[in-house]
């Protein structure tokens, strides 16, 4: 990373901040295989390949980078439809979603991904990193979105 890049470094406590850190890494793709829970220091960690919608004009030029997104305090983990004998099967990140316990144990981090997977995170309080890795490359597709 050179002096003076505009790479994104984000914190996310709350809802608002959280929104702000989905919008950034919608259409980002993962591979299932650079998802981890570390136990050891209750964090669960993914590597992305994001689409820098700070940067995108109408018309381009467009351009990625590698992130990487961590939530700390997690207490749970749970997976709905990733394939984890497929560790190079790309998810494409479609939004997260959270919310608070009502009964105060654990608040909950749920990112969707297209063709219905998810993954569950349970998390003591909110507290979310998004920081770009390495340098942006050039891409010429925009992700699309169909009206609803």
């Amino acid at each position: 990373m050179k002096d003076g890049d505009d790479h994104l470094r984000l914190r996310a406590q709350d809802l608002e901040d959280l929104t702000v850190i989905g919008a950034m890494v919608q259409d980002a793709l993962a591979p299932a295989g650079d998802m981890r829970l570390l136990k050891e220091t209750r964090q669960f960690v993914m590597v992305l390949n994001r689409f820098r919608w700070e940067k995108a004009g109408e018309e381009g030029p467009y351009s990625r980078i590698h992130s990487g997104l961590r939530f700390d305090g997690v207490q749970r983990v749970q997976f709905r439809g990733i394939d984890w004998h497929d560790p190079e099967k790309i998810m494409s990140f479609l939004t997260i979603a959270y919310s608070d316990d009502p009964a105060g144990e654990y608040e909950t981090v749920v990112i969707h991904f297209a063709g219905g997977a998810a993954i569950r995170i349970m998390v003591d309080s909110l507290q979310c990193a998004l920081d770009d890795l390495g340098d942006p490359w050039p891409t010429q597709w925009k992700p699309g979105h169909e009206d609803d």
